[in-house]
């Protein structure tokens, strides 16, 4: 019975897939090694429903590592936590995350109002160097959803109905509302531009050559 088991502690030295379902199994160090007694080889790690994580073998950057119950050949692992994760991160008080090793995240947490929830997917460079981001903001005087390219370049719905796209400066940008589209930085059309329907469009006298509605028709068609 579980109850009659004796918790320990151990780290992950490896981990591997195995068979069609891809079970991550692990290779476990128990305390027990130091004495020289061989640890737990091939253990299935449990984690939260609907979340599979495959940790990083141990290294001089750290170990994941693991609370389990001895069993008669073994470790069976019940929870665990990699402080590799948790230094990528600085979590605020009800904050929740998904963390990857490579410092990119997932996090929802409170709103400033205290009614709703914030949610950030937060993808970088391991060195900080460059990082994409998706933000949506649920509090009343900022609610938002962003989208921003690590090059600087955006895209914003705003709480006034607004779509904005600006460059990484903020100074070229296209936005469009209710109230019409509104273009400002240089503009340059390459190809073909049609306003209004040409099948309901008059000739224009442009002198005594002015071309026929046909000309003008196919024109605009081409």
């Amino acid at each position: 019975m579980l109850f009659n088991l004796v918790a320990t502690y151990a780290k992950m030295i490896s981990s591997e897939l195995r068979g069609a379902a891809k079970a991550v199994l692990v290779n476990l160090s128990g305390i027990s090694d130091l004495d020289g007694e061989e640890g737990s080889r091939g253990e299935v790690l449990y984690g939260a429903l609907g979340v599979v994580a495959r940790p990083k073998p141990a290294g001089a950057d750290g170990f994941a590592e693991v609370v389990g119950l001895k069993t008669s050949d073994g470790i069976m692992p019940i929870a665990a936590r990699d402080l590799r994760l948790n230094a990528r991160v600085n979590p605020k008080e009800g904050e929740v995350l998904l963390v990857g090793y490579g410092g990119g995240f997932i996090s929802l947490k409170d709103n400033a109002d205290g009614d709703g929830t914030d949610i950030v997917f937060y993808a970088t460079k391991s060195d900080g160097s460059k990082a994409s981001a998706i933000s949506l903001n649920t509090t009343t005087s900022n609610s938002h959803i962003a989208l921003m390219h690590d090059s600087g370049v955006s895209v914003t719905l705003t709480k006034e109905g607004k779509a904005v796209i600006a460059s990484p400066d903020g100074g070229t940008y296209i936005e469009v509302s209710d109230a019409g589209i509104v273009l400002n930085g240089q503009v340059q059309l390459t190809g073909s531009l049609v306003v209004g329907d040409p099948a309901t469009a008059l000739p224009v006298g442009l002198g005594a050559s002015a071309p026929s509605i046909s000309t003008i028709l196919k024109a605009s068609t081409a």
